[in-house]
């Protein structure tokens, strides 16, 4: 996430700073051109430092143009899109051709997790469950300046997504829990493989199938290694809040199951306290889901950071909901349901709530 946790901070491009909404992970952009340009080059130096120069391997390349051959962020993008082989090469100046047949601009390769933005700035880190209002609080986050990942970066809806949910593709590359799990793994901070500038995660866990044989999931949850991931989040990144979003659980088990094949990839996955084959029985998730939401809160007491924690009940109306999260961010939320086969079940909770 973009947090420096030691030595100088530098300052990002505009473009980083402007998220304008989207579904896209870190919002769409209004940058220009030369911001970019300036802060590649006030970067080359520490990413030779780092050894991600003529030997750089494709982790810097631009995941969304190596796949399309089109990248909404354009000359904005953090990442590469120099699928030329020009990677630490500034005399690489000559165009290359995209998947789509269109011509780019050959670009070196830039160190993609530096991280720009302090640890003691506003970050939001959401701890709850799938089908809890996770797209919702992803585009409130996107909507009031803090770009935000949401379960895969550059996730946006299309045949992609669909090809890493039902086959794993790009899963490495992609998924929020693979990064954070990669940082842990090379002795970073939880959130330094993220995209720059990031400032909120709206969703962590991921649960896709390995391969079209749907035979096995891949399947993380890291907001519940409670040790090994969510008791650095609180350490390292001193600035940041968290959300534990909650629902009646017989509401949130009914989405699981309406929702895609998601209770199927559920049960097929190995979760902490929720091992392959388990999750059949409703009585079995609500055990474990509870368990979840009382361990989150024992982590906090016993850090003594409870005031770091909102507790936040999805279903008990639209305003409660706003007004909780205006009066923990302090900052003016748009709280909109986002995913179409949940309004209907919203509208009557919340009708019914008065």
């Amino acid at each position: 996430m973009g947090f420096a946790t030691d030595g100088a901070q530098r300052k990002a491009p505009e473009c980083w700073s402007a998220p304008r909404g989207g579904q896209n992970g870190v919002g769409e952009h209004d940058a220009s051109h030369e911001a970019t340009t300036a802060f590649e080059e006030s970067l080359s130096s520490s990413s030779a430092a780092a050894g991600r120069g003529d030997d750089s391997d494709d982790v810097g390349l631009c995941y969304a143009f190596r796949s399309t051959g089109s990248c909404r962020f354009g000359d904005c993008c953090w990442y590469s899109h120099d699928l030329g082989g020009g990677r630490g090469d500034e005399s690489a100046s000559s165009p290359v051709t995209a998947p789509n047949g269109a011509p780019t601009p050959a670009r070196r390769a830039l160190r993609p997790y530096e991280n720009p933005v302090g640890r003691e700035e506003l970050c939001v880190v959401v701890l709850g469950m799938p089908k809890t209002a996770t797209t919702a609080l992803h585009e409130a986050f996107v909507a009031m300046g803090l770009p935000s990942v949401h379960w895969a970066l550059f996730s946006d809806g299309s045949a992609s997504d669909t090809a890493l949910r039902t086959r794993g593709k790009g899963a490495e590359e992609r998924l929020v829990s693979r990064q954070i799990r990669r940082a842990l793994e090379e002795g970073l901070s939880p959130l330094e493989r993220l995209p720059p500038g990031t400032r909120a995660v709206a969703q962590m866990d991921s649960l896709v199938w390995r391969s079209r044989r749907r035979d096995a999931v891949l399947g993380d949850f890291p907001q519940m290694d409670y040790e090994g991931v969510v008791r650095p989040l609180l350490q390292r990144y001193p600035g940041a809040k968290f959300i534990l979003n909650m629902r009646e659980v017989q509401g949130w088990i009914r989405s699981l199951g309406a929702h895609n094949d998601m209770r199927e990839r559920m049960i097929k996955a190995d979760l902490p306290g929720l091992p392959s084959g388990s999750g059949q029985e409703d009585e079995e998730l609500t055990v474990w889901v509870e368990r979840h939401w009382a361990e989150t809160q024992r982590l906090f007491e016993r850090e003594k950071a409870t005031e770091r924690l909102l507790l936040l009940p999805i279903d008990q109306g639209h305003a409660r909901a706003k007004d909780l999260l205006e009066a923990f961010l302090q900052r003016p939320v748009r709280w909109e349901v986002a995913n179409a086969s949940e309004r209907n079940h919203w509208a009557r909770t919340w009708a019914s709530a008065g």
